[in-house]
């Protein structure tokens, strides 16, 4: 059997019994694609967390893109926040030296070095807007846009058109796509072999 697909997406089929479905995953999954089982466990990690009933809907999905950096600001502003000895939400050169001179050298290196990255004026210390913005950083480099899009492609594993993807659904995707991956390049155009 053979079964066709947009030749810039990943494809997968899955048999149900009602015969097969042609799954066409969006662009964004590719490289995810690589790590399947990363993949599932993030999947299971979003339905567990934002889902209910045992899926998780483009709302749940969503809703995990600012909670993720949310708690990636959170982290990165809890180190520069230590710091700020008299409470006033920004942080002094004096505060800054004060504060890192109790550190072990190779903590205090890495403290030096996100704060020189944070100081956007280099006047050796911190604003609140620049904390503002390096909190911001954070947020992004734990949960790029890039990756905000692959989470949200996500939804492209919904088989049954309900609205909500379930782990059984991504084991399904997963599985199929791994059956059907060819173990040579493909014959011409974007026609597939099924190895299911």
């Amino acid at each position: 059997m053979v079964f066709r697909c947009d030749p810039r997406a990943a494809c997968a089929v899955h048999r149900t019994g009602h015969g097969d479905v042609q799954i066409a995953l969006p662009e964004e999954l590719a490289g995810a694609l690589g790590a399947p089982l990363r993949l599932e466990q993030q999947a299971v990690e979003l339905i567990e967390g934002f889902g209910e009933g045992g899926q998780i809907d483009a709302a749940g999905v969503a809703r995990s893109i600012p909670s993720e950096r949310a708690a990636a600001r959170a982290t990165a502003l809890r180190r520069f926040l230590a710091l700020d000895l008299d409470g006033d939400l920004a942080l002094s050169a004096i505060e800054t030296a004060q504060a890192t001179s109790v550190l072990a050298a190779k903590t205090r290196g890495r403290l030096m070095a996100l704060i020189a990255e944070a100081d956007l004026n280099g006047d050796e210390s911190l604003s609140l807007p620049e904390l503002r913005l390096a909190g911001e950083a954070a947020a992004l480099r734990a949960l790029s846009e890039a990756r905000a899009a692959e989470r949200m492609a996500l939804m492209a594993f919904d088989q049954d058109g309900d609205g909500g993807v379930s782990r059984e659904e991504v084991r399904a995707v997963l599985a199929a796509v791994a059956m059907a991956a060819p173990d040579e390049p493909p014959p011409e155009g974007p026609t597939i072999p099924d190895r299911i």
